[in-house]
């Protein structure tokens, strides 16, 4: 199973952490991006990336920048 890596990303841009997790395909890993949110509170967007290969973003429901 390809290795997912999530980016959250502040208003801002800024991305303070990330996480990895092995998941069965690029719709999962979309899927996961609503656990990163619960996870990150701060995080106005997720960037999903597989290898050098960049699969989704999402923003946070009802997210707007300030």
């Amino acid at each position: 199973m390809p290795i997912y890596t999530f980016y959250p990303h502040t208003a801002q841009g800024a991305s303070l952490t990330f996480e990895m997790i092995e998941l069965a395909d690029d719709a999962t890993a979309e899927r996961h991006c609503e656990r990163v949110f619960a996870d990150h509170g701060t995080a106005w967007e997720v960037v999903v990336w597989e290898g050098d290969r960049r699969v989704h973003e999402a923003i946070r429901l009802g997210g707007r920048r300030p």
